[in-house]
């Protein structure tokens, strides 16, 4: 939900960073914006004593982001300290709204019990208007869901610039691109979670990991015995491979037999 001069004012991640939920990613007309788990139905800003389908969503992204709320489905004090802290810990305050004043009671008529119709007031004296009262309230527009607990900035808007659905506030891969392969048992055993491996595809190399290692499979038609292989790479000149390509994957170190 963008504000109406959707101007970024700050930014807070740059390229290459990763970013987890709860993280600042920048601000926009001066609202900060983080990065929250899970899908948000949000459509409207909420106050203490709000609630509805959408506050229970935002509860559970709160309690997934490492915040300590129940899920009510209403604005409670533990939901609005929980952002309160949140925008403090980034160096902002909870914005405030003013609230409708509870009705007055109505003035007793001249004459009746507990009023005297004379004499009530001095000649020239005026009753002043009360102070506006004013309550914290959580901006619907300081909050964008990634699907997952973090991921990588791949790009983030500049200061000045203005967001909109062609230019984001930040673009956000959450894991990493993965390559799958089916390795014999043979070659399998010398592969774990960590494992350091070279990855070639067309005439560039790029440094990866061994992501995990499935258990054994017996062979089927047209497939040996193996295991399935994930790789990962965080170099981010992979990105530019195309999905589908074909790759060859080495130890990155010869294993001693």
């Amino acid at each position: 939900v963008l504000p109406e001069t959707a101007t970024v004012t700050k930014q807070a991640l740059k390229k290459g960073d990763d970013v987890v939920a709860g993280q600042l990613l920048g601000s926009v007309a001066g609202t900060p914006v983080f990065a929250m788990q899970g899908k948000l139905p949000l459509y409207r800003d909420l106050a203490a004593g709000d609630r509805g389908d959408d506050v229970v969503a935002f509860q559970e992204s709160l309690q997934n982001s490492g915040y300590t709320v129940q899920i009510t489905g209403v604005v409670d004090s533990a939901t609005v300290q929980a952002v309160t802290g949140m925008f403090q810990r980034a160096g902002y305050a909870l914005p405030q709204r003013e609230i409708e004043p509870p009705p007055e009671s109505t003035p007793a008529e001249p004459g009746s019990d507990g009023a005297s119709g004379e004499g009530s007031s001095e000649e020239g004296e005026t009753n002043a208007a009360p102070a506006p009262r004013t309550q914290p309230y959580i901006p619907v527009s300081a909050f964008a869901a990634i699907d997952g607990k973090g991921g990588t900035v791949l790009s983030v808007a500049a200061v000045a610039s203005t967001v909109g659905p062609e230019q984001p506030l930040a673009k956000v891969r959450v894991g990493r691109r993965s390559i799958s392969a089916h390795v014999n048992a043979v070659e399998a055993e010398q592969l774990s979670k960590g494992t350091e491996v070279h990855i070639t595809a067309d005439a560039d190399t790029f440094a990866g990991t061994v992501e995990n290692v499935g258990e054994f499979q017996a062979g089927s038609e047209g497939r040996t015995p193996g295991h399935n292989v994930t790789f990962t790479t965080k170099d981010e000149a992979f990105d530019k491979v195309q999905n589908g390509t074909q790759v060859r994957v080495g130890l990155k170190t010869k294993v001693k037999p």
